[in-house]
């Protein structure tokens, strides 16, 4: 994993309705008749019969958030189900058409998500209103962080910026001399295909800042990470851009999706 040089270091070198109904609970698979194959067997607990202490609000109030399983968190947004589907049974079902994964449920549209019977508008808004939210929370511990000193770094900083993105979108980060950062900015947002990087703006924006270092990112919403030329010539021209004024460009990170993370220029040797 390649590490960033800080200028220090070159310097030093020199709404409450209850939730419906129940869920139902896993039991060990039975064999299908038809197909021979396994298939798991639901029974359905009415969650007005279930101890109140075993509710999702409940166990959220008692033991908080962080005790609750997806599910469970889920159904809390969604509030109701509809009848013979509990919440917590539209709440599994979302999840098992996202693999199980909140990245791929964060990527869903409000429109995607209605296609699950019982998730109507309202519902779908709220559960993508509580995505943005949690992003925003890792918006402010990302300025929070102490150094970028490795790919990975720019990564964690922008990745959820990413989350559901279909257009290009540029995003800039200004680090101090110790690779710390000062601020995260969209330069520009295009179509599904490119986005305008214009290095002006970005060295003006530097030298405002009283930056010392730059990182690039911009995402392919076609999911494959890897730099086009364009990619790797408008790169060179902001760094000797940058140059003039001794700010270093650190990296430019090319996002693609969940199983294809990042390209970095500079572990690629473009850079």
């Amino acid at each position: 994993m390649s590490r960033y040089p800080t200028s220090l270091d070159e310097e030093q070198d020199g709404e409450d309705a209850p939730l419906e109904r129940a869920h139902g609970d896993l039991l060990p698979p039975l064999l299908d008749g038809s197909t021979g194959e396994e298939k798991p067997f639901r029974v359905r607990v009415m969650i007005d019969d279930m101890r109140d202490a075993d509710k999702p609000r409940e166990r959220l109030k008692r033991l908080g958030a962080r005790a609750l399983g997806q599910e469970e968190l889920l159904a809390i947004i969604l509030r109701v189900g509809m009848r013979n589907k509990s919440v917590l049974d539209l709440a599994a079902e979302v999840l098992s058409g996202c693999d199980n994964d909140l990245l791929q449920l964060a990527d869903q549209s409000v429109a995607t998500l209605q296609r699950y019977k019982g998730m109507g508008e309202t519902k779908a808004i709220s559960v993508l209103a509580a995505i943005e939210l949690g992003r925003r929370c890792v918006d402010v511990r990302a300025a929070a962080a102490d150094k970028i000193s490795q790919p990975d770094d720019i990564y964690n900083a922008v990745a959820h910026k990413y989350l559901g993105c279909d257009q290009e979108e540029v995003w800039v980060l200004y680090m101090d001399n110790q690779n710390r950062l000062l601020d995260m900015v969209m330069h520009s947002r295009g179509s599904g295909t490119n986005a305008t990087i214009d290095t002006r703006i970005i060295a003006r924006a530097a030298l405002v800042k009283k930056a010392y270092a730059v990182a690039l990112t911009h995402n392919h919403p076609s999911g494959d990470p890897r730099p086009s030329s364009a990619d790797v010539s408008v790169t060179l021209e902001l760094r000797d851009a940058l140059n003039l004024f001794n700010i270093r460009l650190l990296d430019h990170l090319v996002v693609g999706n969940a199983a294809n993370r990042y390209v970095s220029m500079v572990e690629e040797g473009m850079l």
